[in-house]
């Protein structure tokens, strides 16, 4: 196994998922929440939001083999949370993959909040397009992995929205 890192690493896949949790501490929702994702068992190294040219997308609900890494593998990821404890309110996250239509530098934006997804969708949509314009990029598809949840009685809710970043080159797929 290559466990060994050598940055700057230029990551060729971006792995989104979402997850819902909930708890009896804001740490344990939020620890169920990346269980739910499918990232529980990772250290998440986070980082800020910018897709290389060439990197492809995968959504992890579609294809949970793209993502078989050890147990305690240290992953740069993109990601958004928020925990809740007001019983009834609706919380969301949204994490939003901005793609230019050519082969050039794509974005990642995310926010979280109270409230529902069919609010919060087009704001993380409106924050994708500005940077993608601001890059001169008119012309793009939006990917999301996004989560809602109602926070339940005597209890904390966690929802998650992540983008791993990987270069399955440097050993970083399944395990090796």
């Amino acid at each position: 196994m290559n466990s060994s890192y050598s940055f700057p690493m230029l990551p060729s896949q971006v792995i989104i998922t979402s997850g819902q949790g909930m708890g009896k501490s804001p740490l344990n929702a939020f620890d169920s929440a990346l269980l739910d994702a499918k990232v529980g068992d990772l250290n998440l190294l986070k980082t800020s939001s910018i897709v290389p040219p060439g990197a492809e997308v995968i959504a992890l609900r579609e294809h949970p083999e793209a993502l078989a890494l050890p147990a305690g593998s240290i992953v740069p990821a993109v990601y958004t949370c928020f925990v809740d404890d007001a019983a009834g309110e609706v919380i969301s996250a949204c994490l939003a993959v901005g793609l230019p239509s050519c082969e050039s530098t794509g974005v990642i934006f995310e926010y979280c909040g109270r409230g529902h997804l069919s609010e919060i969708r087009p704001l993380v949509r409106s924050m994708a397009a500005e940077a993608l314009k601001s890059r001169g990029k008119s012309s793009f598809q939006v990917l999301y992995a996004e989560s809602e949840l109602t926070v339940p009685d005597r209890s904390y809710g966690c929802v998650v929205a992540l983008a791993i970043l990987l270069d399955p080159s440097a050993g970083q797929d399944n395990g090796t």
